[in-house]
């Protein structure tokens, strides 16, 4: 009689585990398009964020080229690349920095939730303005360097 109640029990607690909604990581996606422009040249490429509970993914891809780099962003600042050679990002950024871009990110794409309709930081060590702003359907972002402009938007 025990040895069915222990039974009745694990399956009442896997069950309750696999449907308890905390319990599942839920993920979005944002597609969209960008421009970097520089004084040496203009390349646009295509752009996936994905939100994850406690990350956020970068694929940059190009057309002929696929999928060129991927730069994840933790919520404890670690910034990370796996990168083609030709856009590889030198992040000397502190985590604090790091987590600063997190947090804008994760702003940013809950545009729906937010009720102003732009937000922005700026990076001292890289000199780096980032603004994003909202509509309806798109988030815009646009980041300014000292060497280049990255503008664009993710649905």
């Amino acid at each position: 009689m025990y040895k069915n109640l222990n039974i009745l029990l694990v399956a009442l607690l896997l069950t309750s585990c696999l449907t308890n909604s905390s319990s599942i990581i839920k993920e979005r996606f944002h597609k969209g398009k960008f421009l970097i422009s520089s004084t040496k040249a203009n390349t646009s490429f295509g752009a996936s964020i994905v939100e994850q509970y406690n990350k956020i993914i970068i694929q940059v891809s190009r057309p002929f080229f696929g999928n060129v780099a991927n730069i994840s962003i933790d919520n404890d600042g670690e910034i990370q690349s796996l990168s083609q050679e030709e856009f590889k990002f030198s992040f000397l950024l502190s985590k604090k920095d790091g987590r600063k871009i997190y947090l804008w990110l994760k702003q940013c794409l809950k545009y729906k939730e937010f009720t102003d309709k732009e937000s922005y930081i700026f990076v001292d060590k890289m000199k780096v303005r980032m603004i994003c702003s909202f509509d309806a359907d798109n988030v815009y972002f646009e980041i300014k360097g000292r060497e280049y402009d990255l503008s664009g938007y993710v649905k």
